[in-house]
């Protein structure tokens, strides 16, 4: 009996080790983990950088000393082959997206959990078919009156991706698009591409 149960933790003594996580504080020069499957935090912070800093510098450009206006922000929609960008990097990413708009001092800003609220309250969840769509546009703007502000422009960001597959390999390249859209006629303001985040992935 004492033998049996010296094989069995000597069996399971290198499951429990194999089991543990190790963890270790990264250097500044050290890069970002390479995502296996997904966009991964290196590909958020490049095209969301770029594309940002260049919609904000157009718009200091266009509007010059102009009265500060209110932008709502609906957030990052993830329309490529990914299932999942990751929740924590999009909150991340609106926290970021929400510090370089105030930052500017071109823009003041209300956050994606209100839009959503509202656009609930009336009765859509895609932000394409409230811009479509005169009636619920109008819908949306009214309970925004009722709480005080309406966004004088929706901040829309699209996340696409494109795929070509070779031998073994699978090549990704992400790109982001913001747009800036006049919140009561829904006619899109300004837009801006970000430059294209290329992944390689060994299948």
């Amino acid at each position: 009996m004492k033998m049996t149960r010296l094989l069995l933790a000597g069996l399971l003594l290198p499951l429990a080790f194999s089991s543990c996580t190790q963890a270790w504080v990264m250097d500044e020069d050290e890069g970002n983990i390479v995502d296996k499957s997904k966009i991964g935090i290196e590909g958020y912070d490049k095209i969301i950088y770029s594309a940002m800093e260049d919609l904000l510098k157009r718009e200091q450009l266009k509007r010059g000393s102009a009265e500060i206006k209110l932008i709502g922000w609906v957030g990052i929609i993830n329309k490529t082959s990914d299932r999942d960008t990751g929740a924590d990097i999009e909150q991340a990413s609106n926290n970021t997206i929400e510090r370089m708009i105030v930052q500017s001092g071109q823009y003041k800003f209300m956050g994606p959990e209100v839009m959503k609220a509202v656009m609930s309250e009336v009765g859509v969840t895609d932000i394409n078919k409230l811009l479509a769509i005169a009636d619920k546009r109008a819908r949306f703007i009214s309970v925004l009156e009722k709480q005080g502000q309406v966004p004088d422009y929706l901040l829309i960001g699209d996340l696409t991706s494109a795929s070509s597959r070779g031998s073994g390999l699978t090549q990704k390249n992400y790109q982001l698009s913001f747009k800036l859209i006049d919140a009561r006629s829904g006619i899109t303001y300004d837009m801006v591409q970000s430059k294209e985040f290329r992944k390689m992935y060994r299948n």
